[in-house]
């Protein structure tokens, strides 16, 4: 019973029920077991039109992230070298610009604790 139709649904179940407890991440991973991998070019969609409008009208250039995120998503499509993270993030950073660094948040406090243990 399990190799037959009967067993794909018991797949999706299970798979379901083993990503409940992962939060937004399991959320994403549910629904594109339901729906496929075309549930994820919504996100997609989401995230490099956020990132292409916050380049576009930000007045203030103080971060990259959206624009970094839109250019790791646009790069992660690519077959094959979207798969390479090296590959991607250099995309990433040909398209978007280096990561900056912020004043103040959490890398200000990450790379001022690594340096005292240098």
């Amino acid at each position: 019973m399990q190799m037959g139709g009967l067993g794909l649904i018991a797949e999706v179940l299970h798979s379901a029920a083993s990503q409940v407890d992962n939060g937004a991440y399991g959320q994403q991973r549910i629904w594109s077991t339901i729906f496929g991998p075309t549930y994820g070019l919504g996100n997609s969609a989401i995230t490099m039109s956020a990132g292409a409008l916050d380049g576009a009208f930000s007045s203030t250039p103080e971060s990259n992230a959206k624009e970094r995120s839109a250019a790791r998503e646009f790069a992660s499509r690519i077959p094959v070298v979207g798969g390479i993270r090296s590959a991607r993030e250099g995309i990433t950073d040909r398209l978007a610009g280096e990561k900056s660094e912020r004043s103040g948040g959490r890398s200000a406090f990450k790379s001022g604790f690594s340096n005292a243990f240098k």
